[in-house]
């Protein structure tokens, strides 16, 4: 299956890494936010998959979560990965 990602256009490899990308970072925000609040989550996974959407687009919070510690990280690596899946579909 990796493999097959090679073979697809860049297009479509973009918006697939991207995609991927968004659902892999909900699943941390949710589990991070887990720990954080003592197993007794705020946000649903919902919340964390559009958080995560909204980061993974740069389009921007309206309405920001309150993140803890370790979101914050997570979030921080989030958007240093948009530039990774930039810079792969470029070349």
């Amino acid at each position: 299956m990796f493999i097959q990602l090679f073979q697809l256009s860049k297009d479509k490899q973009f918006v697939l890494l991207n995609l991927t990308a968004v659902f892999i970072f909900a699943f941390i925000y949710y589990f991070m936010h887990s720990i954080e609040s003592n197993s007794h989550p705020k946000y649903s996974f919902k919340e964390w998959l559009h958080f995560s959407l909204i980061t993974q687009t740069t389009v921007g919070y309206s309405d920001p979560l309150i993140l803890g510690t370790i979101t914050i990280w997570v979030n921080f690596i989030q958007l240093i990965f948009i530039f990774v899946i930039m810079g792969l579909s470029i070349q």
